[in-house]
């Protein structure tokens, strides 16, 4: 199941570096980002939705929706 959020914050392809590393590292998933529309894109189950949401807000890009 994919999980898409709209985040803030997202300006750069160094933000998007930023979030990608933390979520090899802290998680072991690979994410995708779309800087122009500043969302993260997250292939995972429902059981770990919140702890995404956590560590985005964590690295200083919280979920909007």
């Amino acid at each position: 199941m994919e999980l898409t959020l709209q985040v803030r914050n997202i300006k750069c392809t160094g933000c998007a570096t930023t979030i990608e590393n933390t979520f090899k590292e802290q998680l072991s998933l690979e994410v995708g980002i779309d800087i122009e529309y500043g969302t993260v894109m997250v292939d995972t189950d429902e059981s770990q939705h919140n702890e995404i949401r956590t560590v985005l807000e964590t690295i200083g890009y919280p979920a909007i929706n």
